[in-house]
């Protein structure tokens, strides 16, 4: 569609049924899209072909009478999900490969990327699902669960951010003596990304002196001992968007608490979701304190809360031989009648997704299902 389209017009065409396409980054045109003939007078090619010279850029008579800002609706997604865009272009002619590679992870990779593409899989596997949240994939299943309530079956979630001040931690103290501006230019010394190896530094000892005997909750084999300690070591680069925006909107501002975190265009309240939901914490736990995760508890007061607290660190809630045999056994049991078919004739969920801490125990910011 072309640039100048209204959203409320870009909402009627999707309304009807047609698949359309969005311009969100890169030049604004001078002239109305598809009436522009200054890149054919000037350098034979045409710019309503594809093979615009971009001449409204450069300069005349020492200044840029006709060069527009740069579009950049990135924060303004939402919305155009809402309307119901399904492809969104950025302008990447005349630059360079890392200027298109930035861009589009950038646009890629914000907190509403996450959730509408995990809606996208659970329209796609049936349009209802259980969701199994772990430590910062957790919030985000809580989120999805709240702006998506009838789209959920059941929630477990283990370890799980949900009330950062119901429980002091580490964590919130570090993002509490650390401006905005600070992580803003540290994103910006690092090409828009959060190093995970920079991270790692930041969490407490749980997470930096762990070892296999206490996540796993067996004695390890040397080799077992050593595979572990490798998988440790390992981190992973953040997207810059999506590690500011859960460090200020979760750990700085405590929104999801608070009942004002935003997703897809909407305000998401804890309290409009329905589905059993599930706790598992680590008495152990000192990244995410058991309270910040039993607060979801009084939040969620029209759901059924199961409640499950055992022996453990922070790593062995998602990998203890102990939790997997005994919790984790009862919670998928749990979750199983969860998903059966009422004698109502309800619809069965055909999927069952899994919003998972990230491979690295110091990558707790990136949820996957």
């Amino acid at each position: 569609l072309a640039r100048e389209l209204p959203l409320d017009e870009v909402k009627k065409i999707t309304d009807a049924g047609v698949h359309t396409e969005v311009f969100v980054h890169g030049a604004l045109c001078f002239s109305f899209s598809g009436l522009c003939l200054f890149s054919s007078f000037v350098s034979g090619r045409s710019g309503n072909r594809g093979g615009c010279a971009q001449q409204c850029r450069q300069r005349y008579g020492g200044c840029y009478p006709l060069s527009m800002k740069e579009l950049c609706l990135v924060r303004r997604l939402p919305e155009m999900i809402e309307a119901g865009a399904t492809g969104f272009k950025i302008e990447g002619r005349m630059r360079s490969p890392l200027y298109v590679a930035v861009a589009t992870r950038l646009y890629r990779k914000a907190i509403d990327s996450y959730l509408a593409e995990l809606n996208v899989a659970v329209d796609e596997l049936g349009g209802r699902a259980a969701l199994v949240g772990l430590c910062q994939g957790g919030w985000l299943a809580a989120v999805y669960a709240a702006r998506f309530p009838a789209k959920v079956a059941a929630l477990a979630l283990a370890g799980t951010p949900i009330d950062l001040a119901a429980a002091p931690s580490q964590i919130v103290d570090n993002v509490a003596a650390t401006p905005s501006l600070t992580l803003q230019s540290y994103l910006a010394a690092f090409g828009g990304l959060a190093p995970g190896n920079h991270r790692r530094m930041v969490w407490t000892r749980d997470s930096l002196n762990a070892n296999a005997r206490e996540a796993l909750q067996i004695a390890p084999t040397p080799a077992l001992q050593t595979a572990f300690d490798h998988w440790n070591s390992f981190t992973v680069a953040l997207p810059g968007p999506f590690f500011t925006e859960a460090t200020e909107w979760l750990f700085r501002e405590n929104r999801l608490a608070r009942g004002c975190f935003r997703a897809l265009g909407r305000s998401c309240d804890l309290s409009g979701i329905e589905a059993p939901i599930f706790l598992l914490m680590a008495r152990g736990d000192i990244i995410i304190p058991p309270p910040q995760t039993l607060a979801i508890k009084d939040l969620c007061p029209r759901a059924r809360v199961s409640v499950r607290v055992a022996e453990g660190v922070h790593l062995s809630l998602f990998m203890g031989a102990e939790m997997l045999a005994g919790p984790w056994s009862e919670i998928a049991k749990e979750m199983a009648q969860a998903l059966r078919p009422s004698r109502t004739g309800a619809r069965t969920p055909r999927a069952k997704a899994s919003l998972n801490r990230s491979r690295s125990s110091q990558s707790h910011a990136q949820g996957v299902w």
